[in-house]
């Protein structure tokens, strides 16, 4: 099917917006970045989960409550907050080390780091769910899951590679007093944050349909609808299990490398970029395999992947080799080739899948349910590193950490297994 002019523009610009702003976003997108500075702050090693939960739940609900404003303006609004949203996202967690350069206070530490990585989140929420609406949008229907596996290729390449790079300068500084790695650190920040001008300027010039622009849909009653969709609520359910497993495991795993192995910023970020490669290269393979046999068959394969990943990590903790499985399958929830493809099959399902007159409604209670898997899995992680840290130190403690999170990805199998023998609801949902 040929492309118009219109449409074609609009691709290149998407593509140049994921560019830019993925180098932008990039320090403060990556756990192992994060872990390290909290450490640094000798921020509580309890309250990890805590602080990244609280991330990702206020998120969820400040969209939700903006949701009825968006959705009078869609496309317009989602256009303006993709426009600025990045940038104070990039801006605003670029102070936490700033702050903790002028007081060494642990608890008003603790306050600044969940204040200011949620307010980031927040608006890094807003941006993301603007940009599936505007995906909705501006991208032809015919190979949708494809497309939009192409366009999130540049948003985890170029942020690694240059993720490299930074991670490799602060293990120069690993020895250096504490004051230094904090300069250091808000320098690479403040370097981030120029890449957002261009992204902005490539999102202002994206044209929108005249139709949508001149007969926005009404909200009323809108809200709810997707709670009600009898074909939707399974893919809610779905992405409320994989934050689960996503907020668990992300919460310890970088600092169980950091300060367990003893392994460099520098290798794990290494790390993080081969399963980029190896993730967005298969993306829009998966994407045209989602589209022949379905989101219900490929679901099933990749969160069978994924518990299959953490069982073989809990057996064999600590073994290098066995390390490279483990990452493909699983690792943080995120990146790895089964996790990270199930991700994006659920983000382009539950764009695919709303109706197209309510996509912000739907969009909100998608990344409500995601965010708030999230924050449930990281407030579980957090709770029960701190009772066994109560009996058990060291690798012990994390050892038996893992074993206790891994029934999260026993629910998410078990769950994509009942969805694969549901009753379909819509023709298009195969």
């Amino acid at each position: 099917m040929a492309i118009d002019m219109t449409t074609s523009r609009n691709i290149r610009r998407l593509y140049g917006y994921n560019f830019f702003t993925a180098l932008a976003i990039t320090v403060f997108c990556n756990f192992v970045f994060l872990d390290k500075l909290l450490l640094r702050m000798q921020i509580d090693l309890e309250l990890f989960g805590l602080i990244k939960g609280c991330m990702f739940m206020a998120s969820a609900f400040l969209y939700m409550a903006f949701t009825p404003l968006l959705q009078k303006m869609p496309g317009r609004s989602d256009r303006f907050i993709c426009i600025w949203a990045y940038l104070f996202r990039a801006l605003l967690p670029a102070l936490l080390p700033v702050f903790a350069l002028l007081t060494d206070n642990r608890t008003l530490l603790t306050w600044s780091a969940t204040v200011f990585l949620s307010l980031g989140m927040t608006l890094a929420a807003f941006a993301k769910n603007s940009l599936m609406s505007l995906y909705r949008l501006v991208l032809p229907e015919e190979h949708f899951n494809r497309r939009v596996g192409m366009m999130n290729l540049l948003i985890s390449l170029p942020a690694s590679l240059l993720g490299v790079l930074m991670a490799w300068i602060l293990d120069q500084y690993e020895s250096a007093d504490t004051r230094t790695f904090l300069l250091i650190f808000t320098g690479l920040q403040i370097v981030c944050i120029f890449f957002e001008l261009p992204a902005m300027f490539l999102m202002k010039r994206l044209e929108l349909p005249d139709k949508i622009l001149k007969n926005p849909p009404r909200i009323k009653g809108g809200l709810w609808k997707p709670w009600c969709d009898r074909a939707y609520v399974p893919i809610l359910l779905l992405v409320l299990l994989h934050g689960f497993v996503a907020g668990a495991w992300s919460a310890y795993l970088s600092v169980y490398f950091l300060t367990i192995c003893q392994f460099d910023m520098s290798a794990l970020v290494l790390a993080g970029l081969l399963l980029s490669l190896l993730l967005t290269g298969s993306l829009p393979f998966s994407g045209q395999l989602t589209d022949r046999i379905g989101y219900r068959r490929m679901f099933l394969i990749l969160s069978f992947g994924s518990l299959a990943g953490g069982l073989l990590f809990c057996f064999y903790p600590g073994n290098f080799w066995l390390l490279i499985p483990f990452a493909i399958l699983l690792w943080d929830g995120n990146i790895s080739l089964f996790s990270g493809c199930l991700g994006y099959g659920l983000y382009a399902a539950g764009s695919k899948l709303a109706k197209s007159e309510l996509t912000t409604c739907y969009i909100s209670a998608f990344g409500l349910c995601r965010n708030g898997g999230i924050f449930i899995g990281s407030l579980i992680g957090s709770l029960v590193y701190g009772l066994l840290e109560r009996h058990y130190q060291n690798a012990e403690l994390f050892q038996r950490y893992f074993w206790c999170i891994l029934p999260l990805s026993g629910l998410l199998f078990a769950a994509s297994l009942i969805y694969r023998f549901m009753n379909r609801q819509r023709q298009y949902e195969n």
